[in-house]
């Protein structure tokens, strides 16, 4: 008896993070435990709507329970603001949670870490469902699976779907190579993998291909990534001598490692698909008319849909067309900057180039459409020239908030935005977490419902073409076990 406590006690210390057996190691600083349906801001509705659960009840109830018991533990900053504290803390420094059936992903990171690290932002939804029919459908053959990029997005498709994320190890060994293990017998399954290859890039990269290649040698009948953000993606043709076409090369390490399909998110460049053959189809799903349809929510007074480059004036229609829908009147307008690029074909981060505004802006509020918000030195810069041309508030909307430059979060607050929304396709920076003007909107309910079509066989340019227009509630409710 007491070798079997001691054997217990043993499997339950915390476990490395290349020993990690249940749901993924995860790189972030706090565990997650996502509800079916995000909570909305005030600025949205008053008070989210309730949803039932999904398969499992016991399953939101104990994500509930640790939600409850992590507010209660919270605190106040000096603002005000309630920060979440780490109620797993006690678990060690990197362990999987099991709450219910759901799994959740714990931190690998040092025990150490800095308390301001444990503020986390859950993303918002919009109050109806517009590209999401509800969970259900027989799933029975359908894997997930999530590397370290972005494990809460892939937990929250999971949740989406009605499904659980596919137990898998991926982890490092001592000498810092990947350590990956799948812990499901995935023969003859349609298995997606969802990882994101943002920042850090490479290991991100590495990752993705070596779980394809293990489900590929593992017998899986298909494999889908889901790529939200597309790793180089701005590297899609050559600017000067002697540089490579990275986004080509990294559809080619794709392509080798056995894809069948790849799912992305608002591609830099239209011909990153056309990078992969005929055999491997790429859906490159559109995110701006869901920031569309969350501004459509907000009272705007003569809403005008900014591009901040010439090359951002087609996502801009599309912003503006969904806005029309809505039957939500609006102008566009296009900020042309002139700067010169560095060597590398990108505008230099420290640099600002005088700005010509197309359009009228007097009085108005504009949202700034942008695809990828790096350093943040563009949207910023347009948002104090639309301001200096006399604009009423100034909204900003971007699909990939990196955010790697270190004074990202200084910019954003300096600068005249009143709202800054983001999706979820990457991991949002602890610094911007901070940040009150931005806000974290959900692409989970989208990728869930493509996930669901590309599994049932059905298309994709329909969810598009004929959407859905259901209040959240009703629509997850109709689909309760």
């Amino acid at each position: 008896m007491r070798g079997m406590q001691r054997m217990f006690q043993r499997s339950a210390a915390p476990q490395s993070a290349a020993a990690t057996a249940i749901g993924i190691s995860s790189s972030s600083s706090t565990a997650v435990a996502l509800p079916l349906t995000v909570p909305v801001p005030a600025t949205v509705a008053a008070s989210s709507p309730s949803v039932a659960p999904i398969h499992r009840r016991h399953m939101h109830q104990s994500a509930a329970h640790l939600r409850e018991q992590s507010n209660k533990q919270g605190h106040r900053d000096g603002s005000g603001q309630s920060r979440t504290r780490r109620v797993w803390r006690a678990v060690g420094a990197s362990a999987g949670l099991l709450v219910g059936s759901a799994i959740c992903v714990a931190s690998c990171a040092p025990a150490s870490s800095s308390h301001d690290d444990d503020h986390h932002k859950h993303s918002v939804a919009t109050k109806t469902w517009h590209y999401y029919s509800g969970p259900g459908g027989n799933l029975e053959n359908l894997r997930l699976f999530a590397g370290n990029s972005n494990p809460g997005l892939a937990e929250e498709i999971a949740h989406y779907l009605g499904v659980d994320v596919s137990k898998a190890t991926v982890g490092r060994f001592s000498d810092g190579e990947i350590k990956i293990q799948v812990h499901e017998n995935v023969r003859q399954t349609h298995c997606f993998v969802v990882q994101p290859t943002s920042s850090p890039v490479n290991d991100n990269l590495m990752e993705l291909l070596l779980l394809v290649s293990t489900l590929r040698r593992a017998s899986a009948a298909e494999i889908t990534v889901v790529i939200p953000y597309y790793g180089y993606e701005r590297a899609d043709r050559k600017l000067s001598s002697r540089v490579p076409i990275s986004a080509a090369d990294v559809a080619l390490m794709l392509e080798e490692m056995g894809v069948d399909r790849v799912v992305s998110v608002d591609l830099h460049g239209g011909q990153i698909q056309g990078f992969f053959s005929p055999s491997v189809p790429v859906e490159n799903l559109d995110s701006m008319p869901i920031g569309a349809l969350y501004f459509s929510e907000k009272r705007l007074r003569k809403p005008v849909i900014v591009a901040a480059s010439a090359g951002g004036v087609l996502r801009a229609k599309r912003f503006r067309e969904t806005l029309l829908e809505q039957r939500i009147d609006s102008d566009l307008a296009m900020l042309i900057e002139s700067r010169e690029v560095d060597e590398a074909g990108r505008f230099p981060s420290d640099s600002k180039g005088q700005l010509d505004l197309v359009g009228q802006v007097d009085g108005c509020d504009c949202i700034v459409v942008e695809d990828i918000v790096d350093t943040a030195s563009t949207i910023c810069h347009a948002a104090d020239e639309l301001k200096r041309q006399g604009a009423r508030k100034i909204y900003g909307f971007t699909t990939h908030g990196l955010f790697s430059a270190q004074d990202a979060a200084q910019k954003i607050e300096a600068a005249p935005i009143k709202e800054l929304v983001t999706t979820n396709t990457v991991r949002m920076q602890p610094a911007i977490e901070r940040v009150d003007k931005v806000t974290q909107l959900t692409l989970a309910p989208l990728l869930a419902e493509c996930i669901r079509r590309i599994y049932q066989q059905r298309s994709i340019s329909g969810l598009y073409q004929h959407p859905i227009s259901a209040p959240a509630s009703e629509s997850v409710a109709q689909r309760t076990a």
